[in-house]
């Protein structure tokens, strides 16, 4: 990453953020010259954005307006490009902040030697165990709702926080799965004992069985 120090003028800034040496917070730098935000709507709520910046010329002072699909802000920096010469994008879909600590965990969570092996350390250091001790003692306890967000101190550097949008609520029941029945075996068919005896049976002895009496006859 460069030196703040390094990027005293808008070009600098720029060229660095779009080079991907810079991605951090541009409070103080490039003295003089004038800092902005960018905001990026759908076309069909750009009209009511900007006459509400119209009627509020102080806390939402206008510098530039581009046409649908021209990234470059003409008026202000004509050698800009809005689609890469910004530190940070922050996206917001249907008031939700999204992708910022993802990209953050990337950036920290990456090295060019051991590729994503840090990764589960980061994610343990900084998401993991703050949010134990929430779970244990403090915000968490009775359950609740938590966005992993970026937050940027006095200084600059960026780290992950936590915010608690729905407040404690009560966790929903586990839903336990329901035991196995055990399966009914089928009972083995029982064969039919054979009517009368031997003697008058079609059917031959069982081999092994007591010998049938046979009768004397007297000659």
């Amino acid at each position: 990453m460069l030196e703040r120090t390094a990027l005293a003028t808008g070009s600098l800034v720029r060229e660095a953020c779009r080079n991907g040496g810079f991605a951090e917070q541009t409070s103080g730098l490039a003295a003089g010259f004038t800092q902005a935000n960018l905001v990026v709507l759908p076309l069909e709520w750009a009209n009511d954005f900007h006459e509400f910046c119209r009627r509020n010329p102080k806390p939402c002072p206008l510098l530039d307006v581009t046409e649908p699909g021209n990234p470059v802000p003409a008026h202000v920096a004509g050698m800009a490009d809005l689609r890469t010469d910004l530190p940070r994008y922050r996206i917001w879909r249907n008031g939700e902040l999204t992708d910022e600590a993802t990209r953050w965990l990337i950036a920290n969570g990456y090295d060019e030697l051991m590729g994503a092996r840090p990764m589960a350390r980061v994610i343990q250091e900084h998401i993991k165990k703050p949010l134990a001790d929430e779970v244990l003692f403090g915000r968490l306890k009775s359950g609740g709702h938590v966005r992993v967000m970026v937050v940027t101190d006095e200084a600059g550097n960026s780290n992950l926080g936590f915010d608690y949008p729905d407040g404690p609520v009560t966790p929903r029941a586990e839903k336990l799965p329901e035991p196995r029945r055990a399966k009914k075996r089928r009972a083995s068919p029982r064969r039919k004992p054979s009517s009368g005896s031997n003697g008058g049976s079609d059917t031959p002895p069982r081999r092994g069985g007591p010998t049938p009496k046979v009768p004397l006859v007297k000659v």
